[in-house]
């Protein structure tokens, strides 16, 4: 197992996961697999590349991307100490392997590395409760529930919002 912060050159193995993830788990995630299955793959190589503002990082196995999470800090002046955790997944066939503790490890430490970053920020499906767990055991804390946070189709989701004060 490898983890590591992806960049440009990962772009195809992120596109693939990102997708798998869009599909496989829609309601854990803003975006939705239609729109991003149109776009092209320096869409995706954008989205990995980091800058002092952003960075994804990818959990590998034998060479295949199985798990990733990004972080972007806050663009705004008087919130640029905060940073949000976005699109973490790993794999179905990964999952129970302890590869989101891994994830989450290297997120929070690469985070720290951001000057005059105080804070990491989620949003979580409120029915995903291993999700839930792990962030708890990290130290993140509920701080605002929020009613239909998103909808898919029919279906309203609700969402729990989690900080770690770093």
């Amino acid at each position: 197992m490898d983890i590591r912060v992806l960049n440009s050159s990962d772009a195809e193995q992120y596109k693939k996961i990102r997708l798998n993830a869009l599909l496989s788990c829609p309601e854990s995630f803003a975006q939705s697999f239609d729109f991003e299955q149109t776009q092209p793959l320096n869409y995706f190589a954008d989205k990995i590349t980091q800058s002092n503002q952003s960075f994804v990082v990818g959990v590998f196995n034998k060479n295949q991307l199985v798990g990733t999470a990004g972080v972007s800090r806050q663009d705004r002046l008087k919130r640029s100490h905060k940073g949000m955790i976005w699109g973490f997944y790993v794999d179905k066939s990964f999952q129970k392997n302890g590869l989101g503790k891994h994830l989450l490890e290297k997120i929070i430490d690469e985070a720290k590395q951001f000057k005059d970053l105080t804070q990491l920020q989620l949003v979580v499906i409120s029915e995903n409760i291993s999700a839930i767990k792990l962030y708890q055991k990290y130290g993140f804390e509920t701080f605002a529930f929020e009613q239909d946070a998103l909808r898919l189709g029919q279906r309203s989701y609700n969402a729990q919002h989690m900080v770690l004060f770093l």
